[in-house]
């Protein structure tokens, strides 16, 4: 995660030309523009207008206009990162952001997909609670840069990312500056015999008198040489370093979590043999009452933040439920450890089941996966439950799992109507 203060609306609104790509972007796979993801303002246009309601009229010559925010994740990461891991890396991404800033401080969201690795360009504005322009209560100092880095990566550890190395001495480095000189890491450096004969520096007196390079000057310009022809193959072997580091570790976790599932299975087969199934759900009724209070609290604060999301971009049961349950948190002042979930799951299935029709299936697994107040149970609990209910109700399940596949081909087909 990266910020950058803009001072001036000439370089914000050249920054969002490139991020509406209404400029030419050399980086950029124009067959994959189309899939781009703009929130809160559609153009560049509309974005600067929102940002220009929101500047105080009364400001400082040289005031930080707006900051922008580059969130990404590894190549990698991306490439074997399910759909919803992609799209729970973007909401927490989103969320963090609105927590640092406030909603209605941000002025317009990307979801770049058409660059070799997808990222978010935001463009918020630094207003304080007292109507204030001021970038350094938000990021100034080396102490507020390194705890959003901490804080942002805290909200993405359930999706296996980990925080960069702190006080490391690497600078950043254009994608388009390292890559260059990766290319050139083919060229091997060659001194011609020419090259070793003195050449002349300087001519005097009409060219009668001519200053020649010393055996030194000869050394330095030859050194100059082949550090700059050496600088790529450096940068190529730094990619190497990395990419055989990263492989090493990974073979070394794989075993380590292979040998771990491995004393798993014994002891869990061992455990079960001779159990019915009645006596394996106890069993796992039982683990589900063991799991981490600490655990729980942060699923509990990941479905929590993912409400207005939910209101936003999901319909049926899931909207129901995001709705009524901030109306719920709004009515205790934010406070939402002090609603009343049970409360508020009776009233989404009366709403869901009752007055709209929808199916006990889908209502169960709303609630089971989106309500603070489920979520002690675990993913194997929850399963059990839904499987059991599936049994009583097949007709009910089958519908609901018709509908859920109905909506997604809608939805992609909506997708690619509008590209």
């Amino acid at each position: 995660m990266r910020a950058k203060k803009l001072a001036k609306m000439g370089n914000i609104a050249a920054a969002l030309k490139h991020c509406y790509r209404e400029r030419e972007t050399p980086n950029a796979d124009q067959t994959k523009t189309p899939e781009n993801e703009h929130y809160a303002a559609k153009n560049t246009n509309e974005a600067l207008g929102k940002m220009r309601s929101l500047l105080p009229k009364k400001r400082r010559k040289d005031a930080v206009l707006a900051i922008e925010y580059i969130m990404t994740t590894s190549p990698e990461w991306w490439e074997s990162a399910s759909q919803n891991q992609q799209t729970l890396w973007r909401d927490q991404s989103i969320n963090w952001l609105e927590q640092k800033y406030g909603k209605d401080r941000i002025v317009t969201m990307t979801m770049h997909k058409d660059e070799k690795t997808p990222h978010l360009s935001a463009f918020v504005i630094p207003l304080t609670k007292d109507g204030r322009l001021s970038a350094k209560e938000f990021i100034g100092g080396r102490e507020k840069m390194k705890n959003d880095q901490s804080t942002y990566a805290h909200c993405l550890q359930e999706l296996g990312l980990e925080r960069g190395i702190q006080g490391s001495k690497a600078k950043h480095q254009s994608v388009k500056q390292f890559y260059a000189q990766v290319e050139k890491a083919g060229h091997t450096p060659t001194i011609q015999p020419k090259e070793l004969k003195p050449q002349i520096l300087e001519k005097r007196m009409l060219g009668l008198v001519r200053i020649e390079e010393t055996q030194t000057d000869i050394a330095n310009r030859l050194n100059t040489k082949i550090a700059k022809a050496v600088q790529p193959i450096a940068a190529k072997a730094a990619v190497s370093r990395q990419e055989h580091r990263r492989a090493e570790q990974t073979q070394k976790t794989a075993h380590i979590l292979q040998e771990r599932l491995k004393i798993a299975q014994k002891n869990i087969l061992t455990l079960i043999n001779g159990l019915d199934h009645n006596e394996i759900k106890q069993l796992l009724i039982k683990a589900n009452e063991l799991r981490e209070e600490k655990q729980i609290n942060a699923e509990k604060q990941r479905r929590i933040d993912r409400l207005p999301y939910l209101t936003e971009k999901t319909v049926g049961v899931v909207k129901i439920f995001a709705t009524k349950a901030l109306n719920a948190i709004k009515k205790v002042s934010g406070k939402w450890q002090n609603v009343e979930w049970e409360t508020v799951e009776h009233e989404t299935k009366i709403e869901a089941i009752k007055k709209r029709g929808l199916t006990h299936y889908e209502t169960a697994e709303t609630i089971m996966t989106c309500s603070p107040g489920q979520a002690d149970k675990s993913p194997e609990f929850v399963q059990i439950f839904l499987d059991a209910l599936a049994e009583k109700l097949p007709d009910d399940a089958k519908k609901a799992k018709h509908e859920a596949m109905q909506k997604t081909k809608n939805q992609n087909r909506d997708q690619d109507f509008e590209r």
